[in-house]
């Protein structure tokens, strides 16, 4: 039975490997292999699932039952093992193992994981409390549970379209629309071949909290900042992702390597070196083509990379002028070891509004360090100041920075002082 079966494997090998073209890796690999039947058309067919199964009961009762114990067959009887084991391995791998990605631009470190297709709701009310609301919630318009207000799904998609508010035929009739949601929408439009690049969006209702809050609300995923509400002295942030996983150790990216064809953009190679941190432990590794790094039951692989033209303007920057990445690298030392870090002299900032303002940094911070010495400035609520964040949920820190009353040239710049 076994050999009449061969046909069929190689048949669905070859439809699921040319469906990719069309459905993606993800959906080509759930229709045709990770199933027990398909339909093409209205035609049912045998999937990768029952065509497999079948083989391994066939194959384990000719070796249990049927195979002669002698030193002369004992090639084939080694060669049918090796079957089952691979076989009995491939069943494993299909019940227990999961995929997740995880970004890593160059120079910073993350312990999390991301799922390819699992999308969940974060709602955390003040510092410590996190509410998971599940996709099946938000699929179904439930209320979502476990809040002391109402919030309510109207609308989701797995892939977004970001439409101007005008351009979207929705009435919410006297609702009030809050946030993002005054100037754009969300429209559901057909899945990337990719998971990862998929943008899932959520249209939601809050209710239960104050007339100037409840209303129509939109986050997705990535989005810059929370949906952020208040509730009493409670800060309550909103944040819709990819479901996110805590590893047991960190991992940070060094250096991300692409190594070229002569006289094309196709890459001949590529490699990151990055460095394990676990437990105040760490030490350098390095992720190349077929060779992954494995650890702890984790094997991570080279997937992916995503460079954009800023990164290697900076990349070359520093290549040609050493010394100012030496000194942000000083500055970043210096703000970790003080709390605070010094400008270069004989600077003004001008500011739009010509006012004056100043901000002390809560604790070290890498971020602002770099911005403060280059001189950079960040869009902040009422003028310019250099800072950054932890993360979505936290809030924006500037460093200690003064600012002259000058009358802003130019619309606002930062330059120097020749005084």
């Amino acid at each position: 039975m076994a050999f009449f079966l061969l046909p069929g494997l190689m048949a669905l090998l070859v439809a699921g490997t040319l469906a990719q073209r069309w459905m993606g890796l993800y959906d080509a690999h759930r229709m045709f292999f990770s199933s027990f039947f398909f339909f093409a058309g209205p035609v049912p067919l045998p999937g990768g699932y029952l065509l497999l199964g079948l083989l391994t009961i066939n194959l384990a009762f000719k070796f249990l039952l049927q195979s002669e114990w002698s030193l002369r067959k004992a090639g084939i009887n080694l060669t049918h093992l090796g079957v089952l084991v691979l076989l009995g391995g491939g069943l494993l791998t299909a019940i227990f193992a999961r995929e997740h990605f995880m970004l890593i631009p160059e120079g910073e470190q993350t312990p999390y994981i991301y799922d390819y297709h699992d999308t969940e709701l974060s709602v955390f009310l003040g510092e410590s409390t996190r509410v998971l609301v599940p996709f099946s919630t938000l699929a179904r318009g439930e209320a979502a549970p476990n809040l002391n207000f109402t919030l309510r799904a109207l609308n989701y998609c797995e892939n977004c379209e970001i439409l101007k508010r005008e351009d979207a035929a929705q009435d919410f009739g006297d609702k009030q629309l809050h946030g993002m949601a005054r100037f754009m929408s969300l429209r559901p439009k057909p899945r990337e071949q990719e998971a990862e690049t998929n943008l899932a969006g959520l249209t939601f209702e809050i209710s239960g909290l104050s007339k100037e809050q409840d209303g129509i609300y939109i986050a997705f995923d990535a989005m810059p900042e929370p949906v952020t509400l208040q509730q009493g002295e409670q800060d309550i942030k909103i944040i819709l992702g990819k479901r996110q996983t805590a590893l047991p150790f960190t991992i940070g990216l060094r250096e991300f390597t692409k190594e070229t064809y002569p006289g094309l953009d196709k890459a001949q190679a590529y490699s990151s070196d990055i460095v394990v941190m676990d437990k105040g432990v760490e030490w350098p590794a390095r992720i190349e083509m077929n060779a992954p790094l494995r650890y702890k039951g984790y094997t991570f692989y080279q997937s992916s990379f995503e460079r954009s033209e800023a990164g290697e303007y900076i990349k070359t920057y520093f290549a040609r002028f050493p010394g100012i990445q030496d000194y942000m690298s000083q500055q970043r030392g210096a703000v970790k070891r003080d709390g605070y870090v010094t400008t270069q002299p004989y600077r003004a900032i001008f500011l739009t509004d010509g006012g004056r303002e100043t901000l002390d940094v809560e604790r070290p911070a890498d971020e602002p360090a770099a911005d403060a010495t280059c001189g950079g400035l960040r869009d902040g609520r009422r003028l310019l100041l250099p800072g950054g964040r932890d993360g979505v949920q936290r809030d924006h820190r500037a460093v200690h920075l003064p600012a002259q009353r000058l009358a802003p040239p130019d619309g606002g710049r930062l330059e120097p002082d020749h005084r």
